[in-house]
């Protein structure tokens, strides 16, 4: 089984109102059965995001509310009834709102070795920096990025709303950090250095009043993929399951060649790479070229208003939760070009998508805001392509805003 970590939003903040929940609550899930018992509950307030150390040995939640806060927990023992947390501090995070955490190595290319956590204040436009300690423990905040300005949208527009940062690293700059800011339609591009400082190199512009929420760096594209199907939410059948609470049936996600997809006179083996971002306030996910929008497509086929939450990769897919049409969207990339393949209903409002990757067989669980509920789909691949997704369970959730797997090792 895995150690499963939950957020849930707390009175007065994101959640449903009649029903908050209490902090982060660990549980151990398994994917074979389906079997998900309940362990030790975090109590804290708005745990809006979580996110576990490399080791598995530490984790992490932001506390969404007006003087932000980020903590972090050592957790030992596998099993719920052996699970045991020992707190290990809170910090002030420099700005009101934190919704989301990042661990990057600011020394080598080795992710499982992370040296510094990055946070996102959302109300308060900023990235905060806290060094990793020996152990996994937070250090003192050694910088804080302040971003300044607007853009179009009257109230979603009207100052600096960091949303997201994602890290990775490469040779000739070390570690790189995009910033996704959705107030002043821009992400930009930092530097950190092994003493935790950001230095501004670049952005990203997209189109005005576009809302960029979420990136994802160098997201995969060509080879064998996914084929466009009129497979969509509105008006399939609802796949939450039957009187008995059986699965229905999900999703069938046809197969193309990779020939098809590649460019003139190129092998089905090449490959290349893209950065993506999701645009919350228009609906759209951009692709990148050279550092500005080449091309984009809306997250759903709902016609009506839809707010995409969470972007990630699986395989050679990109993978979008959209809130309003209460789907998540499977998306793909053919050299310039982005495409919606398919959509599948899951619980109101869905806030965040965890995968549970597999040789064969993967796992999402979608943490459903309003809904109360944790949906898991069951996603059957080979070769790094989705063939179908299916409904398999729901469980009852109090204002769920994230789900973090715990890494074993």
């Amino acid at each position: 089984m895995s150690t499963i970590a939950l957020g849930c939003y707390t009175e007065g903040s994101g959640g449903a109102s009649d029903a908050p929940g209490r902090g982060v609550n660990l549980l151990s899930f398994d994917a074979e059965t389906l079997e998900l018992v309940e362990g030790p509950l975090i109590e804290c307030a708005s745990p809006s995001y979580v996110l576990w150390h490399p080791s598995g040995g530490v984790l992490y939640a932001c506390h969404e509310q007006a003087e932000g806060q980020v903590s972090a927990y050592r957790v030992t023992g596998e099993t719920p009834a052996a699970l045991e947390v020992e707190p290990l501090g809170t910090f002030s995070t420099g700005g009101a709102d934190p919704c989301h955490l990042a661990l990057v190595n600011a020394i080598s290319e080795d992710a499982d070795a992370p040296t510094h956590l990055l946070v996102s204040n959302y109300s308060g436009g900023s990235l905060a920096v806290f060094p990793v300690l020996d152990g996994g423990g937070l250090g003192e905040r050694t910088a804080l990025a302040q971003h300044q300005g607007h853009s179009m949208h009257p109230e979603r527009q009207e100052a600096a709303h960091v949303h997201q940062a994602v890290a990775h690293w490469n040779e000739t700059d070390g570690a790189v950090v995009h910033v996704v800011d959705l107030g002043l339609d821009v992400v930009r591009r930092y530097l950190l250095d092994p003493l935790g400082r950001l230095v501004e190199h670049g952005s990203i512009s997209l189109p005005p009043g576009a809302g960029p929420r979420q990136f994802v760096a160098d997201a995969p594209v060509a080879g064998p993929a996914l084929a466009p199907t009129s497979a969509v939410a509105p008006g399939l059948p609802d796949l939450r399951g039957d009187d008995e609470g059986e699965p229905v049936e999900g999703v069938h996600i046809p197969r193309v060649q990779p020939e098809a997809l590649l460019p003139e006179g190129a092998a089905p083996s090449e490959a290349h790479a893209r950065h993506v971002v999701l645009g919350e306030l228009d609906s759209h996910l951009y692709l990148t070229n050279d550092g500005e929008p080449c091309n984009g497509v809306r997250t759903t086929r709902f016609e009506g208003e839809n707010a995409p939450a969470h972007l990630l990769t699986l395989g050679r897919s990109l993978v979008v939760s959209n809130r309003g049409a209460n789907t998540v969207g499977f998306l793909r990339v053919d050299g310039d070009e982005l495409s919606l393949c398919a959509e599948i209903p899951v619980g109101a409002w869905p806030r965040h998508v965890e995968a549970m990757p597999g040789e064969a067989r993967s796992h999402l669980l979608v943490s459903n805001q309003w809904g109360d509920s944790i949906t898991v789909l069951r996603v059957e691949h080979g070769g790094g392509e989705i063939d179908s997704v299916t409904l398999v369970a729901e469980y009852g959730a109090e204002s769920p805003s994230c789900i973090a797997v715990r890494p074993t090792r």
